[in-house]
């Protein structure tokens, strides 16, 4: 059977630089800031796992800014999101090899100008009656920068989207650009029982793998 992808991203700017300290990555679930379009659903499961992908070592050139600051360029690794279980909302939780019909994207954007946050988002829906459904929509804090600093742009791609009908039990592993927010998505959508509800790894799920993002930091 056929799966057909459609894959969507965008860039962000350029900027000049200094190496930084960089403090470790948190976990941060509040959905207040509207990053991009989408419902709004919790999870009740994430599993962040320490260093997945080798990390980056963070580079730097030092140029002077305009306002006679220094202006840095960091590197960071985010971890990777294992198994992001997406909320039933709708139908039986059965998609009995009817789709789902899938969107994931992930956003990256700056908060409160000190952060790097992500919203992460998945949705499932059965493409006939009863129209089973799941989404998992929630913002992660992936930098804070260094006390007494601001993040003014991140440099690399702030997004990317991927728009799939899942027809088969297996697993879609998608891979994506060097640029992007991140370099693989895989999704979960039909299993071989209940799609939706339980959170196992026999549900429906998103696993993101992140690309390293640069920023600048004033």
């Amino acid at each position: 059977m056929k799966t057909f992808l459609t894959v969507i991203a965008l860039g962000a700017t350029l900027s000049a630089c200094n190496k930084e300290d960089l403090d470790p990555a948190t976990e941060d679930f509040s959905s207040t800031e509207q990053a991009s379009p989408g419902q709004t659903a919790t999870s009740d499961s994430i599993e962040i796992l320490d260093n997945p992908v080798e990390p980056m070592d963070s580079s730097c050139t030092i140029n002077p800014s305009s306002s006679g600051g220094i202006k840095s360029l960091v590197t960071f690794q985010p971890s990777s999101l294992i198994r992001l279980c997406p909320t039933w909302i709708n139908g039986d939780r059965e998609f009995d090899g009817h789709g789902p019909k899938t969107r994931a994207y992930v956003s990256l954007f700056i908060s409160g100008g000190n952060r790097v946050r992500a919203r992460v988002y998945y949705k499932v829906r059965e493409t006939v009656s009863d129209w089973s459904e799941a989404v998992y929509d929630e913002y992660i804090t992936l930098y804070t920068a260094p006390a007494g600093r601001t993040i003014t742009s991140i440099n690399s791609d702030t997004y990317i989207e991927v728009n799939y009908i899942d027809w088969n039990h297996n697993t879609a592993p998608v891979t994506l650009g060097s640029n992007q927010p991140a370099w693989r998505f895989i999704m979960n959508g039909d299993t071989q029982g209940n799609d939706i509800g339980n959170c196992t790894t026999d549900d429906a799920y998103l696993t993101v793998n992140f690309n390293p993002v640069q920023v600048t930091l004033n």
